[in-house]
């Protein structure tokens, strides 16, 4: 009799039991709008990722060698397509001549091309969001484009995924900045 009151008791309790909520995020649109300029030509902003983090799980790194994908905590938009809208925005405060766009805005694009390749674009163990990889700029005339490595850390201010979030979105205004400043003048040719 105890043993079907255990499995009873057991079976209530598994039942009132809920699973942990879903959190969504999104990286911040915190740019404002594009200072009025005469637009020169338009740019092609477009990112690569490894598989790891072309994924809707919010990617952590727990120890020096281990790398989780959150359960329950995701991005509410596709990394392939968050970044280089974050990225195109916050290029567009920075050098608004060019007219900044990505691929989900563009259509097709025979322009010049900034490719932006991420190796880690994550949280880590010691509060820290890391944001590395490389970029370069396609132009057309350029026969081998020089690439521009980049390594960016941003400490959390507090715990959690939230932010994390903040934080990697604080790299990518640095990893802008930083893309700006070192950008070469891209050719453009009469459509």
């Amino acid at each position: 009799m105890t043993r079907v009151l255990g499995l009873a008791l057991l079976v209530l309790l598994a039942g009132c039991a809920n699973p942990p909520a879903v959190q969504h995020y999104r990286l911040a649109d915190n740019t404002g709008a594009a200072p009025e300029a005469a637009v020169e030509g338009s740019i092609l902003v477009t990112v690569k990722l490894p598989d790891y983090l072309n994924d809707r799980h919010i990617v952590y790194q727990s120890d020096e060698v281990t790398i989780e994908a959150a359960r329950h905590n995701l991005w509410a938009e596709a990394p392939e397509q968050a970044i280089p809208r974050r990225l195109s925005a916050e290029l567009g405060q920075r050098r608004p001549r060019y007219g900044w766009t990505t691929l989900l805005g563009a259509g097709s694009s025979r322009g010049p091309v900034l490719l932006v390749v991420f190796d880690q674009f994550n949280g880590r163990f010691d509060g820290r969001a890391v944001l590395s990889g490389h970029w370069l700029l396609r132009d057309g005339q350029q026969t081998a484009p020089a690439r521009q490595p980049f390594r960016i850390e941003v400490t959390q201010r507090g715990d959690g995924y939230p932010a994390l979030v903040r934080a990697l979105n604080q790299g990518l205004a640095e990893l802008a900045e930083d893309i700006s400043r070192k950008l070469p003048a891209p050719v453009f040719k009469p459509s």
